[in-house]
């Protein structure tokens, strides 16, 4: 019984692809590395900051599967299956924070921290962004939501259009405002019940039902 209740997770956490999680987050890495080396450069909160949208971006992949094979190998409700790959955003999300605690560990005058809202800000975006496509019938969105998730935050946080009211990373200012922080606050949470709409279990076909009841 152990053993399966351990093998239901595996497989579903298994099916990811992790080629391509890899391979983004690799890049994250040496974008990160690199800023690091610019730090007493201009250009290197620039490369930190496409460093903080390409490791969003990794989290568009978490949620890929072949939906109709996953669930057949693993009979849990969507809502779990989900609740098991969490972690890996979690961890991607935790990964970016702790490159960005290095760079201000190697050059504590720049405002590298400031980055940290964005980058966890960025992973619930690119999190919901891909549990809506999921919801209307894209079993393995990763692509779409990685390359809209980068496209749109980079630029965004560049431009920062809501700098009247509150910046979205208080790079240019001396003091970090805590309503940017609030205005992360408030994007995960509205993130994460886009998350929770879009994976409710939408149940299982009648006719699937009737048919597993009658071969058994």
């Amino acid at each position: 019984m152990a053993g399966l209740r351990l093998a239901r997770p595996a497989a579903v956490v298994h099916s990811a692809p992790w080629p391509v999680l890899a391979g983004i987050s690799l890049t994250a890495a040496a974008l990160f590395c690199l800023a690091g080396g610019l730090r007493r450069h201009e250009m290197g909160l620039l490369v930190a900051l496409m460093a903080v949208g390409t490791c969003a971006a990794a989290a568009g992949y978490v949620f890929d599967e072949e939906s109709g094979d996953v669930a057949d190998a693993t009979p849990t409700s969507r809502g779990v299956r989900i609740a098991w790959r969490l972690p890996v955003a979690v961890l991607l999300a935790a990964a970016g924070v702790g490159a960005l605690l290095g760079l201000h560990q190697l050059d504590p005058a720049r405002p590298w921290l400031r980055l940290a809202p964005v980058l966890v800000g960025g992973v619930a975006l690119s999190l919901a962004l891909s549990a809506a496509l999921r919801r209307s019938g894209n079993p393995a969105p990763g692509d779409l939501a990685a390359v809209v998730t980068l496209g749109s935050l980079v630029p965004t946080v560049l431009v920062d259009p809501l700098r009247r009211w509150v910046s979205l990373t208080s790079l240019q200012s001396s003091d970090y405002a805590l309503r940017t922080a609030l205005a992360w606050v408030v994007i995960v949470m509205a993130c994460a019940l886009v998350v929770l709409a879009c994976e409710a279990d939408p149940g299982r076909p009648v006719a699937r039902s009737g048919s597993r009841h009658d071969s058994a």
